[in-house]
C-alpha cells in the first residue's frame, strides 16, 4: 500500500469493519435472544397457535386468557356438537394440523364414551382414568401424551340437553417444535445473508468513496504554485463527492484564470522596468542613483533621466494617483509626453502645461499625477524645475546637512485645464546632492500606524550625509523597513538622488 493512500485505506478499513462488528453484534443478538429466551418464545408461540386454532375452529365458543394460558368456553352450548352435522367442516378436520375428539359422559360406566375424532393421531383418543378425574373437577385440563410429543387440551361442560360433554384438542409438539427450529434456523440463516450482503454492499460503497477521495486528494496534490492540471476532475456522482468535484474544478479554473493574470501582470512589469532608465547619466559631471518598488505587481510610481544634448540633462519622479494597472497605463503614457514636450517646448512651464492639458482631455478615469521635472544647466549646475503637487525634496550642499526645498508648488497634473505653471531655479555647485522621493517613502507606517515622515528621512539622511548616493538610497530603504516591520507595503516607493560634479 502506497504512504500516500494508507490513511483513506485506513478510513475504509475501519468503517467496513465497524459494519462488520454491527452485523456480527447484530446476529449474536439474535442468536442468544432465541436461546435464552426460547422457553418464552414457545410459550407464547404455543398461546398464540392455540387461540388461532380454537377461534378457527368453535367461532369464538371457546377462548384463551393469554395471561393464564387456560382455556375457557364462552358459549357452553358449543357442546352440542352441531358442528358434526356439518359435512364439510368434519371432512376439513381431518386435513387440519390438530385432532379433535368429542365425548359424552355414561353415567353407567361412569367415564368419558369417545362419540366423535377427527383423526389417529397417533396416541389413544379415550380419556385417561387421571385426566377424568381432573377434567370433572375442574372442568379445563392441558396434559401432555405419547411420551411428551402430543399436547392435548380437554373442556368439559353441559349441553343444552344438560348432559356432560367434553371436547379435546391434540396438538403435535413435535411438529410445532420442529416449525419453531425450521423457522428460528431461517431467521440466523437470514440474518448471516444480510448481514453478508450488508458488508459486500458496504465494502462496494466504501470502496467508491475512497477511490473517488483519493482522486480528489491526487488531483489537488497536483495543484501547485507553478502549474495546474490541464485536465478536469471528473468524479460522476451526484453526492457531496459530485459536488466537491465540480468545486474544485470550479476553483482551478479560477486559480488557471489568476495564473494568467499574474504572468500578464509579471509581463508587464517587465515591460514597465524597461521604460524607465538604468545606469548612468551620460555625463561624468553627474552621478545617478536610483530605486522604484510597486505596491503590487505594477504600480504608478515613475521616474526618468536624459542627457538632451552636450549641456542639458533633464530629470523628473513622479507619483500617479491609484494603484495597479489603470496607473501603470498613465505612468507610461506621462513618461513619453514628458519626454517629448521636454524636447518640443520652449520652455519646461510650457511642458509641463502641454502634458496637463493631454491629460485633462482623456482623464476618464479622473487620475492625477504628482511630479518634480528638472533640467540641469550641466555647465553652470543651474537647475530649472517645476513641482507639480510632489513631496519637497531635499538638498545637501557641499559639506553641509540635507535641507528641504521648499518652493511654492504648482497644481497636480491633470486636475484642471489650461494651468500656467511656473517655474523656479537653484543652483548646484560641485559635491551637492539632489534627493527625491515619492510619498510611498514619507508615509510608509508601521504597525501601529505611525508614518515614516519627512523629519526621520532627513535625519537618516543627515546622519550618513557623507555616503555615495547609492549607499543613501539602500540604506534610506533599509532604514524604511526597519521601522515598518512586518505591516504591509501600501504605496509605490521610489527614489531618485543626483550628485553634481562640476570640477569633473
Amino acid at each position: 500500500m502506497n504512504n500516500k493512500n494508507k490513511n483513506i485505506y485506513s478510513i475504509k478499513t475501519k468503517f467496513t469493519i465497524i459494519l462488520a462488528l454491527l452485523a456480527v453484534v447484530f446476529l449474536l443478538v439474535s442468536i442468544f435472544a432465541l436461546m435464552f429466551n426460547f422457553d418464552n418464545v414457545m410459550e407464547h408461540v404455543s398461546n398464540f397457535t392455540y387461540r388461532v386454532i380454537l377461534s378457527d375452529f368453535s367461532y369464538g365458543a371457546i377462548d384463551v386468557d393469554m395471561t393464564t394460558s387456560d382455556v375457557y368456553f364462552t358459549d357452553e352450548s358449543f357442546l352440542d356438537f352441531d358442528f358434526l352435522e356439518d359435512e364439510k367442516l368434519v371432512k376439513s378436520l381431518a386435513k387440519r394440523n390438530y385432532a379433535v375428539n368429542c365425548y359424552e359422559y355414561d353415567d353407567k360406566t361412569n367415564n368419558y364414551e369417545i362419540i366423535y375424532s377427527s383423526k389417529n393421531v397417533g396416541v389413544d383418543n379415550a380419556i385417561p382414568e387421571h385426566v377424568e378425574q381432573a377434567l370433572l373437577e375442574e372442568g379445563y385440563i392441558d396434559v401432555v401424551l405419547g411420551d411428551y410429543d402430543y399436547n392435548c387440551i380437554y373442556l368439559a361442560g353441559t349441553d343444552s340437553n344438560g348432559n356432560n360433554r367434553a371436547i379435546s384438542f391434540i396438538f403435535n409438539i413435535s411438529r410445532i417444535m420442529t416449525i419453531l427450529y425450521e423457522a428460528s434456523n431461517f431467521v440466523i440463516g437470514l440474518v448471516v445473508v444480510c448481514g453478508a450482503l450488508a458488508m459486500i454492499a458496504s465494502r462496494g460503497f466504501v470502496n467508491a468513496i475512497a477511490n473517488n477521495i483519493l482522486k480528489i486528494n491526487d488531483y489537488l496534490k497536483g495543484i501547485s504554485k507553478t502549474s495546474l492540471p490541464l485536465e478536469r476532475l471528473k468524479i460522476h456522482s451526484k453526492d457531496e463527492l459530485g459536488q466537491m468535484s465540480n468545486t474544485v474544478n470550479a476553483m482551478v479554473d479560477e486559480l488557471k484564470e489568476k495564473q494568467t493574470m499574474d504572468a500578464e501582470l509579471k509581463l508587464a512589469a517587465r515591460i514597465q522596468m524597461c521604460l524607465l532608465p538604468t545606469g548612468e547619466s551620460g555625463d561624468k559631471r553627474l552621478d545617478v542613483a536610483t530605486y522604484i518598488k510597486p505596491a503590487r505587481n505594477i504600480g504608478g510610481d515613475f521616474y526618468d533621466y536624459v542627457k538632451y544634448d552636450k549641456d542639458h540633462f533633464g530629470f523628473l519622479i513622479a507619483d500617479v494617483s491609484g494603484k495597479g494597472t489603470p496607473a501603470s497605463m498613465l505612468m507610461s503614457m506621462e513618461i513619453n509626453e514628458m519626454r517629448n514636450s521636454i524636447r518640443t517646448c520652449n520652455s519646461l512651464a510650457e511642458a509641463v502645461a502641454r502634458a496637463n492639458d493631454d491629460l485633462c482631455e482623456e482623464n476618464v478615469a479622473s487620475h492625477f499625477v504628482t511630479m518634480w521635472v528638472g533640467v540641469i544647466e550641466l555647465s553652470t549646475g543651474k537647475v530649472t524645475f517645476v513641482n507639480a503637487g510632489h513631496n519637497k525634496p531635499l538638498l545637501k550642499k557641499n559639506g553641509s546637512n540635507f535641507e528641504y526645498i521648499d518652493y511654492r508648488r504648482n497644481p497636480a497634473i491633470g486636475f484642471i485645464n489650461g494651468v500656467e505653471y511656473k517655474e523656479n531655479e537653484f543652483t548646484l555647485e560641485d559635491g551637492d546632492v539632489l534627493y527625491l522621493y515619492t510619498d510611498g517613502i514619507v508615509e510608509a507606517t508601521n504597525e501601529k500606524t505611525k508614518l515614516y515622515g519627512e523629519e526621520r528621512l532627513q535625519s537618516f539622511l543627515n546622519k550618513h550625509k557623507d555616503s555615495s548616493i547609492q549607499e543613501l538610497i539602500d540604506g534610506t530603504i533599509e532604514n524604511v523597513n526597519e521601522f515598518v516591520g512586518d505591516a504591509p507595503q501600501f504605496d509605490d516607493m521610489t527614489l531618485l538622488a543626483i550628485k553634481y560634479n562640476k570640477n569633473v
